[in-house]
């Protein structure tokens, strides 16, 4: 009796097709010895399935896994996105000051009581230089986020903070339209 026989015997036993009996009885053995075939024959299955799967003491990667986590870098790239994010948010505050005063609905309401602040034409200078100044701290941010995050691009899962590509890209385009808006001279001060 072949091995291959007795492997497509209990085969037929495991689907359901035979009972233990119907194949102790086509083969002429006992259920006992049908038993037998059945333990060898998972047993051979565990030694080809299961014992060749590397375990943890064979498997030893060749390059050495030294990041267990976010580390300084990632840290320092976040931190500097944030830092940019609060100013882009300062930069914006100082842009509405600085803009020229407009009457709105509450202002016309109280016309009649003399409190209405006088309706101003003019750009506040003082807001618009620090406002310049808050641009330029956003793009220092940026550029040093994006320097600290160049430093890491080593592995193929590494990427480019796209928050610092916007917010830089964002602060220099500001920049220049303020700069052809309002006059180099008014905003630098040369």
């Amino acid at each position: 009796m072949s091995a291959k026989s007795k492997s497509a015997a209990v085969l037929s036993i495991l689907r359901g097709e035979q009972t233990t009996r119907h194949v102790a009885e086509s083969f002429d053995v006992s259920e006992a010895e049908v038993g037998d075939w059945q333990d060898d024959l998972l047993r051979d299955v565990q030694r080809v399935f299961v014992d060749q799967r590397p375990s943890e003491e064979k498997y030893k990667p060749s390059v050495r896994i030294r990041r267990k986590g976010p580390d300084f870098l990632v840290g320092a790239v976040t931190i500097f996105s944030a830092l940019s994010w609060g100013l882009a948010i300062g930069a914006i505050t100082m842009i509405d000051k600085a803009g020229p005063r407009v009457l709105s609905a509450s202002d016309r309401v109280f016309r009649n009581s003399g409190v209405i602040p006088p309706k101003s034409v003019h750009w506040d200078e003082v807001y618009l230089r620090v406002s310049v100044f808050l641009m330029g701290g956003i793009l220092a941010a940026c550029f040093g986020g994006l320097l600290i995050n160049s430093r890491r691009m080593k592995r193929k899962e590494d990427r480019w903070s796209k928050s610092l590509i916007g917010l830089g890209v964002l602060s220099f385009l500001s920049l220049v339209l303020m700069a052809y808006w309002f006059g180099a001279d008014r905003l630098f001060g040369y």
